[in-house]
């Protein structure tokens, strides 16, 4: 049977008038409600993520952001912060609902949150409470806005006077230190900086209790975010850092049952959490990992790709696509038995090719039913390292990058055998996929994009369309094969 709906947009994809509603309906015989879900946690599955209706679901969104490595810590300016620079800036009641607004236009419903142990714990055993009531006020903002978080402990190189972020100055060695001059080439730090390799040495050898005060942090974080029902889990250490080991041997036998590790603690306090962990910086670039599975539950593989001539040059050829190195990611994820994430991927937005990246990453994750989060989101003129990466500048608005990220996705579908795709030049969505009778699937559709009205349509089987806050609803009251499209009305 053949259903089809004209849906307006012009109130962010609001209810159909009663004419558009009998006929994406049939006359009021399949009428499609978003399924009340018990809460908004997911759950592992084999490779895939499930909601509380049981459905498949995809996660689509953005780091938030790389202005967090910075005090005062949190990816826009707000009066409160104390900075000079910041004084004109909103207070913070009005600054993370503006934030979070954004990411909601953009239709994305999963914000990756990065934390630094330095903004919880600048003083060893005392945590800046001001600060952690701010940012989980920035994870509810995001909640409001029906967008999962996940809590990312973010380090790069240990710390900031190596040109990096994550641990506090309490956790160095006692020595002096001399920051590059160049903090561009941030990531070299890993390779080839003594200071740095010896202050992973120390955190991996747990001198001075460094590591059994980690695992009281996580404790903390975990207790205090679990809390909140739109986090969905914790990522344990961003892009770790191996020191003076051989990285192959350390991941085996260090990196792997720390991993572990950290999830018992995770777990101790919120069971049903799922647990993020990520592999090295340099294998960002290779999509290869020495990583063996960790011996733990919940797991989430959550690795990093960012193109060689990106990173090194600013700017992509413009040659190819991604799905053959996204593709070995999925295989670890298969071959672990884990859903995979891919935690940044992301590109200077001023590059040349820098939306075209963005969109080629986007197939690739749709082609492979690989979740997503870009690198990233901050609402600030502050550009750390000179990275340039950011989808939005205050000054300039959004990003060609943001332009690309903004994509209608099949967010969660009560079936099996998804296939979908979507076309930026033609704002298409096709999808099909076998549906349980009975069954309300959602797709996911930013208003950012489709600023008017959405053309949505079943080709095949049996079922019909509504529209509700950003999302297209599909019934499938018999099941089956079921085939829609979803464009822009001409």
């Amino acid at each position: 049977m053949r259903r089809w709906a004209w849906l307006g947009m012009a109130l962010c994809l609001g209810a159909c008038d009663d004419a558009d509603e009998a006929q994406a309906g049939g006359q009021g015989a399949c009428v499609a409600t978003a399924p009340t879900l018990a809460h908004r946690r997911l759950r592992a599955s084999g490779t895939a993520l499930i909601d509380a209706a049981g459905r498949q679901v995809l996660l689509r969104g953005v780091n938030a952001g790389g202005r967090s490595k910075l005090p005062p810590f949190l990816p826009f300016p707000f009066a409160e912060s104390a900075r000079p620079d910041q004084a004109d800036a909103p207070p913070f009641d009005e600054a993370v609902a503006a934030y979070a607004e954004r990411a909601r236009a953009w239709g994305l419903n999963v914000a990756r949150v990065p934390f630094t142990w330095e903004a919880l714990e600048p003083t060893r055993g005392q945590l800046d409470e001001a600060w952690l009531r701010r940012y989980i006020d920035l994870v509810r903002a995001l909640g409001e806005r029906d967008i999962r978080v996940i809590v990312d402990f973010h380090q790069d190189v240990f710390h900031r006077v190596f040109c990096g972020d994550g641990f506090p100055d309490w956790a160095l060695p006692d020595a002096d230190y001399t920051t590059p001059p160049d903090c561009t080439t941030w990531f070299t730090g890993y390779l080839s900086d003594p200071q740095v390799q010896l202050a992973y040495d120390r955190f991996w050898a747990n001198e001075d209790g460094l590591r059994d005060a980690f695992r009281a942090m996580w404790t903390t974080m975990a207790t205090r975010l679990w809390a909140e029902p739109n986090v969905i889990g914790f990522e344990i250490i961003n892009e770790p850092g191996w020191g003076t080991a051989d990285p192959a041997a350390w991941a085996r036998d260090v990196l792997a049952p720390f991993y572990a590790e950290l999830a018992d603690v995770v777990h101790a306090v919120a069971p049903d959490a799922l647990v993020f962990v990520d592999s090295t910086g340099t294998e960002a670039i290779t999509a290869r990992t020495a990583l063996p599975r960790p011996a733990a539950t919940g797991l989430v593989f959550a690795p990093h790709f960012y193109d060689a001539g990106v990173i090194l040059r600013g700017m992509w050829s413009g040659v190819g696509g991604f799905v053959e190195p996204l593709g070995r990611w999925a295989d670890v994820g298969q071959a672990w038995g884990v859903p995979v994430l891919l935690g940044e991927y992301g590109i200077p937005g001023a590059a040349p090719g820098a939306e075209g990246y963005v969109a080629e990453h986007q197939a690739a994750l749709d082609a492979l039913g690989l979740h997503g989060t870009l690198w990233e989101y901050s609402a600030t003129a502050d550009d750390w390292n000179g990275e340039g990466m950011s989808i939005y500048h205050p000054a300039r608005g959004e990003a060609p990058t943001a332009r690309a990220l903004a994509r209608p996705y099949p967010e969660a579908i009560a079936g099996a055998g998804l296939a979908f795709e979507y076309d930026p030049a033609t704002r298409t969505l096709t999808l099909s996929f076998d549906a349980e009778p009975g069954g309300t699937s959602t797709l996911r559709v930013p208003d950012a994009l489709f600023t008017d009205r959405l053309r949505a349509e079943i080709t095949a089987g049996d079922g019909c369309l509504t529209a509700e806050g950003g999302r297209v609803h599909l019934l499938a009251p018999t099941g089956g094969r079921i085939s829609a499209i979803l464009t822009q009305a001409e």
